[in-house]
């Protein structure tokens, strides 16, 4: 779970996470700001994860503070995930990234209770089976071979040709284009996250089957990757940084 907690930690304006469960405190954490203790946050948790019990249609709750922020996410009912952040945080990217997040925090969550799956027992040995007796079969005779047909020649069935794949490594390390990839890639990490990686490679894929993979096509590039952002202020965004090198 602290390993997905990390996950959030990638960007620089949040300070720290933790997830709490209802009925058994504190589940993990990671390093907190100075002056916050985990005990105290827990007790925080509790009353927000009641809150969100209450009201099934919250699904984040905001708190300001003069030295940051606090983001509050229901992980279930009796889970609820806290996120600490600078005033200046992108919120709406820590959130996106949070949703994503959110099913594999409340798989950990369960798994940290769900107690040991009792082993099944061994099925017993089947009894042996005595072989039958078999009657003897007397095989009939072959019948006569039929008179052989004029052999028609096929007609030749042309070869499939299919488009070449994309060497997605080659392209983003080696290519005339590596340094615009990268600075798309760059724009499009800070738009949607850590999976921004994943994201390119998937759409650098579906740009190369629509042709060469040239500088003439790059706005075609970014019209895949904006439909992958899906969010008008993060497209608006990601363009604004891709712009220079289109």
């Amino acid at each position: 779970m602290k390993t997905l907690l990390q996950d959030i930690m990638v960007f620089p304006e949040v300070t720290g996470a933790l997830v709490c469960d209802y009925a058994h405190g504190l589940l993990a954490a990671t390093d907190l700001p100075a002056g916050i203790n985990g005990k105290p946050l827990a007790g925080i948790c509790q009353s927000l994860g009641r809150l969100f019990a209450a009201r099934d249609n919250i699904t984040t709750i905001e708190l300001h503070f003069a030295e940051g922020l606090l983001l509050a996410h229901p992980v279930s009912r009796n889970v609820t995930l806290l996120t600490f952040c600078v005033p200046s945080v992108n919120i709406a990217l820590v959130n996106m990234t949070i949703s994503m997040l959110l099913p594999n925090l409340l798989v950990a969550a369960t798994a940290r209770h769900k107690p040991p799956a009792t082993p099944p027992a061994k099925p017993a040995a089947p009894a042996p089976v005595k072989p039958k007796a078999v009657a003897a079969q007397v095989k009939p005779a072959p019948p006569a071979p039929a008179a052989a047909s004029p052999k028609v020649a096929k007609p030749a069935v042309p070869a499939k040709t299919t488009a070449k794949p994309v060497d997605l490594d080659a392209l983003l390390s080696a290519g005339p284009l590596a340094h615009t990839l990268a600075e798309f890639q760059s724009g499009l990490a800070y738009a949607i996250g850590p999976v921004g990686e994943m994201v390119m490679r998937d759409a650098l894929g579906e740009w190369g089957k629509g042709g060469d993979c040239s500088a003439t096509r790059l706005n075609e590039l970014v019209s895949i990757l904006c439909r992958e952002i899906d969010d008008p202020d993060l497209e608006k965004e990601f363009k604004k940084r891709v712009e220079p090198f289109l």
